[in-house]
């Protein structure tokens, strides 16, 4: 009987990690849409490292929906000299995301929702699955189950009650004048917290953006409405994926 200690994928991860052991991070297994896709892979213009392209090298970054960190601790070694800060609201993720990124002196989380007012606000929480564990579909918003498109995963119907900012606030109280990139990843949310937010808005560079061209949660504003309010705040869409769900890249004109 023989024994295959790593796979090709891990060796070229635990790489990684001896070469940045200042940030070494906890998960095995790198996503493709951050750092490590190729020209060859179709994703390849939505990843940090082709948009890097459009950025100054040490960027302030802020990504609204880490999850467990994995695209934060890419785009970390992609911006060693930057600053990401990193925000996510689900009570149950943020503990995971905190404990992987604990080393990154160039990324600051936050347990909190950016959206559209400050207080407290109520956030669906995906369940979790034996086969995904918790997945990604948390949202501000409860799911619309008649045109919901991820029958692997279900909403729970009751929320729990976390804290909400707007990023124009945020910024405010960290005295950031100036933001180079968003990264939103907010199921569904993501036309109110921008509309929310113009001051701040207004310094911003480029934009990643979750789209839904559905109301697959109960209160998202589809795409045509998010692009048509982008480019009054004189964005123009770059480039974009998916046909009715996926990501979309908006470039200050």
């Amino acid at each position: 009987m023989s024994y295959k200690l790593f796979s090709t994928q891990s060796f070229l991860v635990m790489l990684i990690l001896i070469f940045h052991s200042s940030c070494a991070f906890a998960i095995w297994g790198l996503r493709g849409n951050v750092g490590t896709g190729t020209e060859a892979d179709p994703y390849y213009k939505f990843s940090a490292r082709y948009l890097s392209q459009f950025l100054p090298p040490n960027p302030i970054v802020v990504e609204a929906g880490a999850h467990d960190g994995e695209d934060t601790y890419q785009m970390s070694l992609i911006w060693p000299h930057g600053h990401i800060h990193a925000f996510e609201p689900d009570p149950r993720t943020y503990p995971e995301l905190n404990r992987n990124l604990r080393n990154c002196n160039n990324v600051s989380t936050y347990p909190i929702a950016l959206g559209s007012y400050n207080g407290v606000a109520n956030f669906y929480l995906s369940k979790p699955t034996t086969e995904f564990g918790i997945a990604g579909q948390s949202s501000l918003f409860p799911d619309n189950q008649e045109l919901w498109p991820w029958p692997w995963v279900e909403i729970e119907k009751q929320p729990v009650s976390v804290p909400i900012i707007t990023l124009d606030s945020w910024a405010e109280k960290q005295g950031i004048k100036k933001i180079d990139f968003l990264w939103i990843d907010m199921q569904g949310s993501e036309f109110q917290m921008l509309k929310a937010s113009p001051n701040i808005l207004k310094t911003i560079t480029l934009i990643k953006t979750e789209y839904s061209t559905k109301e697959y949660y109960k209160g998202t504003v589809l795409f045509d409405q998010l692009k048509i309010f982008l480019e009054t705040m004189g964005f123009h869409l770059m480039d974009i994926c998916g046909e009715t769900h996926g990501d979309a890249i908006f470039i200050k004109n």
